[in-house]
C-alpha cells in the first residue's frame, strides 16, 4: 500500500503590473539576464518627499514562464503567492513587513528619495520585490508609508515586459497629531466547515517599529480580541501572530486603528492508494468476488469502497487532508485466509 504521497500544486502563471496582480501572459518569456530596475514616486498631497527611506526586500525568484517560488528568505513563512485582490496583495505585503522587520531579514537595498520624491534601485534582478518605507518627519508633518509587493518586469500596455518598472507608494500623512494612540487586534477565522481544525487560543505580538513590545493571548473567552490604550505616537505600531497553525495561512490588514489577523484555511492534501495481494497460489478458486476495504481517518471509518478483479483488486483515494493519521484495513477476513497489511 502506498500512503500519504503529497500532491505538488502547480504554481499559476501569476503576473503583476506594477502593483496590481493580473493574470494574463506576455507575448514573449522573460529574460531572466536582462538588467532590471525600480523606481518608487513618494508624494502626499502634491508635495514631493525628499528623504523618505526605503528598503527593498527579494521575496520571490522569477523564472521564464513567470511563475514565483519564495526566495530563501522567505519560504520559512505560511504566505501563499495565489492572491485574487488588490486588498489582498496589500494585506500579504503588510503581513511579510511585519515578519522582515520582527525577524530581522536583511534587505537587499536601501535608498532615499530625492528633490523630485523618487527613490531608484537600479541593477536589481528579475522577481517579486517587498518595498517598505520608513517612518518620516519633517517639522510637524508626519508621514508612514505603506508597504507593497511589486513584480519586476511588470507589463506593459501591450502585454509586453518592463523591466524598468516606476511605481508611487501610499502612505498616511499627519500635520498634527495627538501624543498617544490605540491599537486593536482581532482575529478572523476564514476555515468554515473546519473550526474543529482551530487552536484553542494564539498568540499575538504588538511590534513597536518593528520590534516586539509586547506579547497577549486571543481566544474565544476574549471573543479573540484586545486592546492596547496610551500608546505613544512617536512610535509606528503594528500587530502579527506569533506562530500560524498548521494548514492555515495569515494575513495581515489593517482597517483605522484596527489590525485584522486573518487565517484562511487551506490544507496540504495528500492520497492513499491500497492494493490487494492474494497469498493463495494453486486455491484461486477459494478467493472471494470481492472484498471490503476501510480508509480510517485517526482511527476512525472514512470510506469504504469494494475491491475486486474489475478494478484489478487496487482503489486509491486523493484529495485527503494532510496531518491526518490515514490507514487502510480489511472490513473482514475471507473464509480461510487470515489478513495482513504491508505499509509502503
Amino acid at each position: 500500500m502506498k500512503k500519504n504521497r503529497l500532491l505538488l500544486s502547480v504554481l499559476c502563471f501569476l503576473l503583476m503590473l506594477l502593483l496590481i496582480p493580473t493574470s494574463v501572459y506576455a507575448r514573449t518569456a522573460v529574460n531572466t539576464d536582462h538588467p532590471a530596475s525600480l523606481s518608487v514616486v513618494c508624494r502626499y498631497e502634491d508635495r514631493a518627499l525628499k528623504g523618505v527611506v526605503f528598503d527593498l526586500y527579494k521575496v520571490a525568484d522569477t523564472d521564464s514562464f513567470g511563475r514565483f517560488t519564495l526566495t530563501d528568505a522567505f519560504s520559512g513563512y505560511a504566505v501563499s503567492l495565489e492572491q485574487e485582490s488588490s486588498a489582498a496583495w496589500r494585506a500579504l505585503a503588510a503581513t511579510l513587513e511585519q515578519y522582515a522587520l520582527r525577524d530581522g531579514i536583511a534587505a537587499v537595498k536601501q535608498t532615499d528619495t530625492d528633490e523630485s520624491g523618487t527613490a531608484s534601485f537600479g541593477d536589481i534582478g528579475i522577481g517579486m520585490y517587498l518595498v517598505c518605507g520608513q517612518r518620516y518627519e519633517d517639522g510637524n508633518f508626519v508621514y508612514t508609508p505603506e508597504a507593497f509587493l511589486v513584480s519586476v518586469p511588470g507589463l506593459d500596455e501591450n502585454d509586453s515586459w518592463k523591466y524598468d518598472v516606476e511605481t508611487a507608494c501610499k502612505g498616511e500623512g499627519f500635520t498634527s497629531q495627538p501624543e498617544t494612540t490605540t491599537v486593536k487586534v482581532l482575529k478572523v477565522w476564514e476555515d468554515s466547515g473546519h473550526e474543529t481544525n482551530r487552536p484553542e487560543e494564539i498568540e499575538v505580538q504588538l511590534l513597536r517599529d518593528g520590534t516586539v513590545y509586547e506579547t497577549v493571548v486571543l481566544k474565544a473567552e476574549n471573543n479573540w480580541r484586545y486592546t492596547w490604550n496610551d500608546l505613544s505616537t512617536d512610535h509606528v505600531w503594528s500587530v502579527i501572530e506569533k506562530t500560524v497553525p498548521d494548514n492555515y495561512i495569515p494575513l495581515v490588514s489593517r482597517e483605522g486603528i484596527t489590525f485584522v489577523l486573518s487565517n484562511v484555511y487551506n490544507p496540504t492534501f495528500t492520497e492513499v492508494e491500497v492494493e490487494k495481494i492474494w497469498d493463495d497460489k494453486g486455491y484461486e478458486n477459494k478467493r472471494p468476488e470481492s472484498i471490503e476495504v476501510q480508509l480510517l481517518r485517526d482511527g476512525e471509518v472514512y470510506d469504504t469502497v469494494v475491491l475486486n478483479s474489475d478494478g484489478k483488486w487496487k482503489h486509491n483515494w486523493d484529495g485527503l487532508e494532510a496531518g491526518r493519521d490515514w490507514t487502510v484495513k480489511e472490513k473482514s477476513a475471507p473464509s480461510g485466509y487470515k489478513s495482513g497489511i504491508k505499509q509502503t
